[in-house]
């Protein structure tokens, strides 16, 4: 719609500019600019150029015949209207094709028809080529090319806004040269023109006021005498006597000079009677305003022009114009008409004006020389440094060598030698970016060659190859909008290793990516078309099933637990792994991908808190179980603040004496809202968040406070066994607090025992090694918890300063039936003991299990079957019948 009126509006405004020009043609041609005795100049073609410049050969033809049609039955001069209008049919011919140099084509015109065809009309006509002829084919022609330069200059110089209103929208720029050119011509023609028609005019009016003052001149002579004639003389003439005729005659030949003026006296009824006027003789009454156009010059004075008008000479009426001066005497009835030709004066006035309008050509021509030199010096110089500069990048890129001007112009020098270097300069860049283009091609060829490579690797795990967690969020999106439409179940299984931290951190992380590679093989052949695994990313995996059935779901997490039923060999190393799996399915669990997951995460997570190699549905109780874990996770630092975390101790029991040798301090916590939370739970949050570092202090702390009081009251001196995490020999201070702790409670170091992991053994071995001899150097025993857990080597262990190990529970439930277990458990004593360390059995629950371990050669006994841990109090008791401890263990 918007296209629409501007269409509009620019074809409304393109009609009135039409209409405007040729209104103003029509004027130019009636109030043409009239120089002097018939010579004209007319504006009129400089409208009609731009109309031809605007709107192309027909309207601007068009529009000519309109103009000089009227101008023809106005002014009957049909020779030169018929001259203008091939002018303008030639010129829009040319144009149609080339829309430019209007003036140059112009004055072609003018060479080879325009002057041509006047020349034959008035030589055919008149028989002869006359001054006056070549006066009006010079005056003609002149205006023809004066107008053709300013509507060459209107057009070119006109704004652009205004060009776009009238249609012409096309800007293609002004050359350099041309605009040289107009400068010097209209430099030239302008002021010489003007001064052509102010002489003109000034010489008119001189040759007017010089005729008239001759007449009057006369006319006062002639009325001298007259006044001295008598009465008689007065009756004479008004009885038209002979005397008195002849007596006037005698006066118009003594005042008439040659041919310059004639006179003619009349009576008061304009009769005839004297005069030397041989046109106005041969009638009785003389009517001078007869068949002419008078022009009042003066009081007395006219100008007298004869109604003729000549098809091929416009100046023909002037031939016989005349200036007339009458006056009228007081005394005698008498009328004197002195008569001035105009053609006395017009021939000498035409060589003049032919004259000035030839030294205008000489001068223009001239002009338009000393343009084409300064163009030559200047124009030329710049239009080849134009054309050497355009398509440059082409030239640059075709390698094709540059012709650059030489000028002695400073500017153009310079702007030469600026260009030159540019081009020098982007040649060097195009050669820079060839090779470029030569290098980006050929990474573009291999990103090609490896864009398969590269979809594999976005989609699939470098080291397993299974397919990784961005394409399992891709193909659970395809499945959940599929499964929408056909409301079938999915199941998401996570599954996750047990204790895989722990393999990568003692074995090395070469060992933990060939375990994740060879549980990938195991988990890909449980895939078929309705169950796919993905990695989710380090020791976890993803098995989706759709349209999960029950028994389906067994059969898949039967096989993953199968696939761990045999130890795993690795570089001669077999290994016992377990698995943890968490159950979602869609849509009861969830309605979302991210609530899937974070439902079969959960899960997994509970599953791995029950031991492990176990599943876990989903179900909405989980939810609580989080909450109670947060809430666990956020009450450790109030514990610590509050004093609710209180210490309990479980005895050591010599096998040799039966007696307490040691104890062991064991964490307890009383939550004001959850009650009892075992180690258990809170002990793992502790180690996640680093909390467990505060908590062995707080636990060092009162367990060697706590035996101190035990001394003081001359209770048995025995050690006590403090459980350290092994972050404590990753901070570097360990040393530091455990002196601080001995000094601040003044329990001697022999009393006090630091048990540490097997693990902690394995990483950083140079870190710990130093801790511990730093702690051993002041008296502090150091004993191994949990041994036969962990992946420590004989050779880490002979390097320790270790005092004593610790047997796992593992290792004591059923060892007397289990006889796996009870050659690795006699192995174990033997080889503590042929390292000079002693062995600690914990978890004893039965007699059996104690006679075994005592037969076995165990330095110490710790479990149920002596004592649960107890509080500070009633372990004082205890401490009190220590001799008596086995005979009395029923009382504990």
């Amino acid at each position: 719609m918007k296209k629409r009126n501007l269409h509009a509006f620019r074809i409304v405004h393109m009609s009135l500019f039409y209409v405007v020009c040729v209104g103003l043609a029509l004027l130019s041609e009636y109030y043409d600019l009239q120089l002097i005795y018939g010579l004209t100049f007319s504006f009129t073609s400089i409208f009609l150029f731009l109309l031809l410049l605007t709107y192309g050969l027909w309207p601007g033809i068009i529009g000519a015949l309109v103009v000089y049609t009227v101008s023809v039955f106005q002014f009957h001069e049909p020779m030169i209207d018929l001259i203008n209008v091939l002018e303008i049919a030639f010129l829009g011919v040319i144009l149609n094709a080339r829309r430019n140099m209007l003036l140059l084509w112009d004055g072609v015109y003018w060479i080879v028809l325009g002057i041509p065809l006047m020349v034959i009309t008035y030589y055919f006509y008149y028989q002869s080529l006359s001054m006056e002829s070549t006066l009006i084919i010079t005056t003609v022609a002149t205006n023809g090319l004066f107008n053709a330069l300013i509507a060459e200059m209107v057009d070119r110089y006109v704004p652009q806004g205004f060009r776009g209103i009238v249609g012409k929208s096309d800007d293609q720029g002004i050359p350099f040269g041309q605009v040289l050119f107009h400068f010097s011509i209209t430099a030239v023609a302008m002021p010489y023109l003007i001064f052509v028609l102010m002489n003109s005019w000034n010489l008119d009016k001189a040759i007017t006021n010089s005729t008239h003052q001759q007449a009057m001149n006369t006319m006062n002579s002639m009325k001298e005498e007259l006044n001295k004639w008598g009465n008689r003389d007065i009756r004479g003439i008004r009885l038209v006597s002979k005397l008195q005729i002849g007596y006037l005659n005698e006066l118009v030949s003594k005042h008439t000079t040659g041919n310059l003026f004639q006179i003619v006296i009349t009576d008061s009824q304009n009769r005839i009677l004297a005069g030397n006027d041989p046109h106005s003789l041969e009638k009785t009454h003389y009517d001078w305003r007869a068949d002419s156009i008078t022009i009042k010059l003066g009081e007395t004075f006219y100008e007298k022009i004869p109604q003729k008008h000549s098809i091929i000479m416009p100046t023909e009426e002037w031939r016989e114009a005349q200036y007339i001066y009458n006056d009228m005497l007081t005394r005698i009835p008498l009328q004197i008409y002195i008569i001035m030709p105009i053609q006395n004066y017009r021939i000498q006035i035409y060589e003049q004006f032919l004259a000035q309008l030839s030294y205008l050509l000489l001068f223009i021509i001239g002009s338009s020389l000393t343009s084409v030199f300064i163009n030559r010096a200047i124009a030329r110089n710049l239009s080849q440094l134009a054309l050497t500069t355009t398509g440059l990048v082409d030239k640059i890129y075709y390698r094709k060598e540059m012709e650059w001007p030489n000028s002695r112009i400073v500017e153009i020098k310079s702007l030469v030698d600026n260009f030159r270097h540019t081009s020098h300069k982007l040649l060097l860049m195009y050669h820079d970016s060839l090779e470029m283009n030569k290098k980006l091609q050929e990474q573009t060829s291999m990103l090609l060659s490896s864009e398969e490579k590269l979809q594999h690797l976005a989609y699939y795990d470098v080291l397993t190859g299974l397919p990784n967690r961005l394409l399992l969020s891709k193909h659970l999106e395809e499945l959940l909008i599929m499964e929408n439409q056909m409301r079938l179940p999915i199941a998401v299984i996570f599954a996750d290793l047990n204790q895989f931290k722990q393999i990568n951190d003692t074995l090395g992380h070469a060992i933990g990516d060939n375990l994740l590679q060879t549980i990938a093989n195991k988990y890909s052949k449980l895939t078929s078309n309705d169950c796919q695994v993905f990695r989710f990313g380090g020791d976890e995996f993803v098995f989706v099933l759709e349209g999960a059935e029950e028994s389906e779901l067994l059969e898949v997490t039967n096989g993953i637990f199968s696939s761990f039923a045999e130890p795993i060999e690795l570089q001669e190393m077999k290994m016992y792994v377990s698995v943890s799996l968490g159950v979602s399915l869609y849509p009861r669990d969830g309605q979302d991908l991210n609530t899937i997951f974070k439902n079969a995460d959960m899960a997994m997570y509970v599953a791995k808190e029950q031991g492990g190699n176990a599943v876990y549905f989903f179900n909405p109780e989980l939810n609580k179980l989080v909450t109670e874990k947060m809430l666990l996770d956020n009450g450790i630092r109030e514990a610590l603040k509050h004093e609710q975390f209180q210490l309990h101790y479980q005895p050591k029991i010599d096998t040799a004496q039966q007696t307490i040798c040691g104890l062991e301090a064991l964490i307890r916590w009383q939550h004001p809202e959850l009650g009892f939370i075992p180690p258990t739970k809170f002990i793992p949050l502790a180690e996640d968040s680093g909390m467990i570092l505060e908590i062995d202090k707080w636990v060092l702390q009162e367990a060697c406070k706590h035996n101190k009081l035990w001394q003081d009251r001359g209770l048995p001196k025995v050690p006590v066994a403090v459980n350290i995490s092994g972050k404590h020999f990753y901070q570097g201070n360990l040393f530091e607090v455990i002196r601080r702790v001995l000094t601040e409670t003044g329990l001697q170091a022999q009393y006090l025992i630091v048990e540490i992991t097997e693990g902690v053994l394995i990483k950083n071995v140079d870190q710990v090694l130093e801790t511990i001899m730093k702690i051993k150097d002041i008296g502090v025993q150091i004993s191994i918890d949990d041994f036969g857990t962990g992946y420590s080597s004989l050779n880490q262990l002979q390097r320790m300063p270790i005092y004593q190990v610790k047997l796992d529970r593992s290792f004591i439930s059923n060892v007397a039936t289990d006889t796996k277990k009870s050659a690795i458990v006699k192995a174990v004593i033997e080889l503590a003991h042929s390292m000079n360390l002693k062995v600690v059995a914990e978890g004893i629950e039965t007699s059996e299990e104690m006679n075994y371990f005592v037969q076995l050669g165990c330095d110490e006994l710790q479990g149920y079957y002596y004592s649960k841990p107890v509080p500070f109090e009633t372990f004082a008791k205890l401490l009190e019948k220590r001799d008596r401890f086995v005979l009395e263990k029923g009382e504990i």
